[in-house]
């Protein structure tokens, strides 16, 4: 067989895909041709290494089935709301691949729980608009990004369960079988997950790619990215977990009976939120948060700063080089707990009650201003303040190696 032979009966087993797709595969083997002319191979020796072109389109048509139909144009999938292509649809009624067959036909199914894990995606979480569960999936990456890697969900009980996998499909090269797979990691891919309210348990996880979720409701919402950001806003649950190594952190408008948080390098921002019980630990990123009603606090830091504004019934807070900063507006009495090893400390407080507050630092500057009493010690080692005012007092405990203390009204 010659070369015009075998681009002309690949031409003609192509022609039931989309122009573009078939297109790039011929470009693929006319080059390989090229190449092997330019090693000095015969015609007849490359159409052998390139294999037998109706078993190479028979299995291109087994891998992407969706695309083997004629007068369907691949198109990327895109979230509800954009501006133009296709949008792809699964629900747990079924599984969906990355096809643009017509899937948005698919009934929505009332699951209790999701379980989604993605190599690299980036993630929206938000309500659904009639009370059913949906997946909808975007790949904005290159053809082989778009036939090479599938959205699978499908339901197993009352679970929805989401992944991104790659397709075993293989092609021939001059060289034997080459893989025509591309790495995950390497595609821009979105997922929007649409739940309905009251749901049960959520659980995303992805080793790249920004996660956020949006009025959502639910008794467990957990959220982990390797590198990426967590965004939650207007979300009520009764256990929030977040947990990323590189990424940022942040909660808004959010009601939560317990939040977990878990971050390495980057900053954690926590604004207009209540919360009952609250754990965060942070390696190297600031903490910040603004407008908040916590009931109790347990947050440590190793060098980034703690900025806390608002109410804070009962706090733990434990930081090594950073600094820490309360402006509480508590209406009735807390009770902190404060270690700072070389970081300064300032507490301001608005409640009137009274305030009986306790620090030692070793060689830092300490003063405590409340009710019109004042203490103060400064370059003395080794020193300790203790203030006691009022029938209903605050009490606050400050630990120190060498950084400066301040407490005082507001």
């Amino acid at each position: 067989m010659t070369k015009l032979e075998y681009l002309t009966a690949l031409e003609q087993e192509l022609r039931c895909f989309p122009a573009d797709f078939a297109e790039d595969i011929l470009k693929d083997y006319r080059e390989h041709f090229r190449l092997g002319q330019e090693n000095g191979k015969t015609e007849q020796q490359i159409c052998e290494e390139l294999g037998n072109v109706h078993e190479f389109a028979k299995e291109l048509k087994e891998a992407e089935p969706d695309l083997a139909a004629a007068g369907i144009r691949l198109a990327p999938a895109v979230l509800p709301g954009s501006a133009s292509g296709e949008q792809n649809k699964a629900t747990g009624a079924g599984a969906a691949d990355n096809s643009c067959d017509d899937q948005n036909n698919v009934p929505g199914y009332d699951c209790r729980r999701v379980q989604a894990n993605f190599t690299s995606a980036d993630v929206i979480v938000r309500r659904s608009p009639d009370g059913l569960a949906h997946a909808y999936y975007r790949n904005r990456g290159s053809l082989d990004n778009k036939l090479n890697i599938r959205f699978d969900c499908h339901q197993e009980g009352d679970t929805l369960y989401l992944s991104l996998e790659e397709n075993a499909f293989q092609k021939r090269s001059l060289f034997g079988f080459a893989s025509f797979l591309v790495t995950i990691s390497k595609c821009d891919i979105s997922i929007l997950i649409e739940l309905p309210e009251k749901f049960q348990d959520v659980s995303i996880r992805t080793k790249s790619g920004d996660i956020r979720a949006e009025k959502i409701s639910a008794q467990k919402f957990l959220a982990e990215s390797f590198s990426g950001d967590i965004h939650t806003d207007s979300c009520e649950v009764e256990v929030m977990a977040l947990k990323t190594k590189s990424g940022d952190m942040e909660l808004r408008n959010c009601l939560a009976d317990e939040f977990q948080g878990s971050l390495l390098s980057g900053d954690v921002s926590i604004n207009s939120c209540r919360i009952g019980r609250l754990n965060l630990s942070s390696l190297s990123g600031d903490i910040s948060g603004r407008d908040n009603a916590i009931s109790q606090a347990e947050v440590s830091g190793t060098s980034g700063d703690l900025t806390i504004c608002g109410s804070l019934q009962k706090g733990d807070l434990h930081s090594v080089s950073g600094d820490i900063s309360l402006y509480l507006e508590n209406k009735t009495p807390s009770e902190l707990n404060i270690r700072n090893t070389s970081g300064d400390t300032n507490i301001r407080l608005a409640y009137a009650g009274g305030l009986n507050a306790r620090t030692s630092s070793t060689s830092g500057d300490m003063e405590i201003r409340y009710n019109g009493q004042r203490q103060r010690a400064s370059g003395i080692p080794g020193r300790s303040l203790t203030l006691n005012s009022g029938s209903e007092p605050a009490f606050v405990t400050v630990k120190s190696v060498s950084g400066d203390i301040r407490i005082s009204e507001a």
